[in-house]
This record gives C-alpha cells, sequence and structure tokens, in this order.
C-alpha cells in the first residue's frame, strides 16, 4: 500500500511534492512479544530532497519464501491481505537523515508465524524544506525497566507544526528494539497538554520514559518530528 493517490496529487498539485522515492533500508530485526509479532528498523533517506509521508510495505513469508495473510482494515478494503504496512516515525525525513519505524502485529491476525520479512519503504520528495528541527541537550539514562530521555526540541524556519519527539533504543549487537513517538506538550511531559506547533527559536524541554525490553541494551537515541504541511 502507497500513499493514497489522492493525496499525492493533492500535493502534486500544491507544488509541494515531486514524486515517490525509495528509502534505504538501514536495519531491520523482529521478535514475538506478548501475543503481539513486532517488525522494527531504521530508514535512511539518500536523495538530496527531503521526503515526507515515508511508508514502510511488509510482506511476511513462510519457510517456503510464500506470502502469509494478514487481516488488515485500510481506508478502501479489508479482509485478508497478502501485505502489511506502516508510516515511518518521522514526519518529514531530510536528506541523509534516518528515521526509525515499528510495526506491532497481533499474531491473531496472521495466519502463521512469520519465517523472513521482506521490505520496502517509499516517500514523497518534497521540493524544499522550509522548516527544520534539532534536538538538543539530549541525556538518556537507565531507570529500572526505563530509559529517561530528557533535551531540548528547536525549531526553524517556519513553524514545525505537531512537533514530537522519536525516540529509539539499541541492544549491544545494535539492533532496535524499542520505538517510541511523544508529542511536546506545554509541560515537556506526557501529562502537559500537545502543542500545535513550535515556534522557531524557541526551546521546548522534553522528559519521557521509554520502555526497555529486557536484556542490555546499549544506547538511545532521539529525532525531532513534525507533520508535512
Amino acid at each position: 500500500m502507497r500513499t493514497p493517490l489522492w493525496l499525492t496529487w493533492v500535493l502534486l498539485a500544491l507544488g509541494m511534492a515531486q514524486s515517490e522515492a525509495p528509502v534505504r533500508l538501514l536495519a531491520l530485526t523482529s521478535r514475538e512479544e506478548g501475543g503481539f509479532f513486532k517488525v522494527l528498523g531504521e530508514l535512511r533517506n539518500p536523495h538530496p530532497e527531503p521526503l515526507c509521508f515515508v511508508q514502510v510495505d511488509l510482506r511476511y513469508l513462510d519457510a517456503k519464501g510464500q506470502p502469509i495473510e494478514v487481516e488488515r482494515f485500510t481506508a478502501r478494503e479489508a479482509g485478508w491481505m497478502p501485505s502489511d504496512a506502516v508510516m515511518a516515525e518521522r514526519g518529514v525525513l531530510p536528506p541523509g537523515e534516518t528515521t526509525p519505524f515499528l510495526r506491532s502485529r497481533d499474531l491473531a491476525k496472521l495466519r502463521a508465524r512469520p519465517v523472513k520479512i521482506e521490505v520496502r519503504a517509499a516517500g514523497l520528495r518534497l521540493r524544499s524544506l522550509e522548516t527544520r528541527a534539532s534536538i538538543g541537550g539530549f541525556v538518556a539514562r537507565r531507570e529500572g525497566s526505563f530509559f529517561r530521555l530528557t533535551g531540548f526540541y528547536t525549531a526553524s524556519g517556519k513553524p514545525a507544526m505537531s512537533p514530537k519527539v522519536v525516540a529509539a533504543i539499541y541492544d549491544q549487537s545494535g539492533a532496535i528494539q524499542n520505538v517510541a513517538s511523544f508529542f511536546l506538550t506545554s509541560d515537556g511531559t506526557p501529562r502537559g497538554e500537545p502543542l500545535r506547533q513550535a515556534t522557531p527559536g524557541q526551546r521546548y524541554t522534553f522528559n519521557l520514559l521509554l520502555a526497555a525490553p529486557v536484556g542490555s541494551m546499549r544506547e538511545a537515541r532521539a529525532w525531532p518530528s513534525w507533520a508535512c504541511e
């Protein structure tokens, strides 16, 4: 499943997007956990243009290499389908930068347990990057079965709409073990009111907890995200 055709035409008509472009898969891992099959990975934008609406298409395969059907509900259809899909965590992916993704699928929605996964990812090229953002003062420290993530988010250029912090945890081998997104709030914690936009030049602090799976986790990383407007 790709970016909806109507949305593609709207972006093209407005002059915001040019065409669809493939995204490079850097890492992929999967596991069963609590009755779910989780697929986690990281993508890189190899193009000189920024991308938006990056979508990850997944095919679950059995031991014979045959597609495993998954029960899904999309805007156009519902039922058992030969593929799955999820959006990358970052709304806009600048040139050369990376984004994690996570697909958590109920095992009851799969015809069989996957043995292999095929991944294809692509996004829409943007003609320009009028909004930028960065994460500063980032600190990640272990607190029991969590990582506490603190730092600040700063936008530049135009206001960053629906700003959020995307975070991932990596194990000793460098494989992603958890991914989550947190919208910026009025007080920098999940208890605050979500912010509609981040004003350029203003620092927005965040103080978040990200669950760390059992085992030896090496590090946590964070990226800025904002909506493609």
